[in-house]
């Protein structure tokens, strides 16, 4: 008895904060680096200036810088440093920027 098998097997691109190795096995990106690419295939980039990247999607600015927003890995500098508070790992989420009210 023979018996035919079709499968269609389809494996998913790695995700916004992963990056791809030679084995193509998705891995998240460590500490100091970050990947904001949704469907990435690339590498994990090094953390920009005036911020804190805790690895995966989650960087955010220092004491004294904002980012437009989750997408965008710029930190500019606040006309009033003491109005943003930067991000903290320990924040509920770390990779938005707080400001004083």
């Amino acid at each position: 008895v023979s018996l035919a098998l079709d499968l269609d097997v389809t494996f998913r691109n790695c995700s916004r904060g992963e990056r791809i190795n030679d084995a193509n096995e998705c891995f998240v990106c460590e500490e100091n680096t970050y990947n904001l690419q949704e469907d990435s295939t690339g590498n994990c980039d090094a953390c920009p200036s005036n911020t804190n990247c805790y690895g995966g999607e989650i960087i955010g600015p220092f004491t004294g810088y904002w980012r437009f927003s989750g997408w965008h890995n710029r930190s500019v500098a606040c006309l009033s440093e003491e109005a943003c508070l930067g991000s903290s790992v320990s924040e509920e989420v770390a990779s938005k920027s707080y400001c004083k009210e």
